[in-house]
């Protein structure tokens, strides 16, 4: 077996959705008005949901779309890293200054 990349495991996957799923339930307040949300939007065909995780209601929008491809698991280590600096997972929920 090789590959470009590490492979990022659905396990991990499903550490970080619920690792975003703590910090959103758990540091509710400290986000204010950005109201962050995880919903399933649908599942595969194996059965595995996917799921979309909102966070802001301004007049902008910016989608942050990763690993449509079994091969990106690349792009599953970006978004790690985004939505963790995002929701402060792992920063003792503080999140940095706008």
């Amino acid at each position: 077996f090789f590959s470009y990349w590490p492979p990022y495991t659905y396990n991990r996957h499903l550490k970080l959705i619920a690792d975003c799923s703590a910090q959103i339930s758990t540091k509710g307040g400290i986000f204010g008005d950005y109201n962050p949300t995880i919903e399933s939007l649908t599942r595969t065909l194996e059965g595995r949901e996917i799921e979309c995780i909102s966070i802001g209601n301004g007049k902008l929008t910016a989608w942050i779309q990763h690993r449509q491809h079994p091969g990106e698991s690349m792009a599953e280590f970006f978004a790690e890293g985004f939505l963790h600096r995002l929701l402060g997972i792992g920063a003792n929920g503080a999140l940095d200054d706008a």
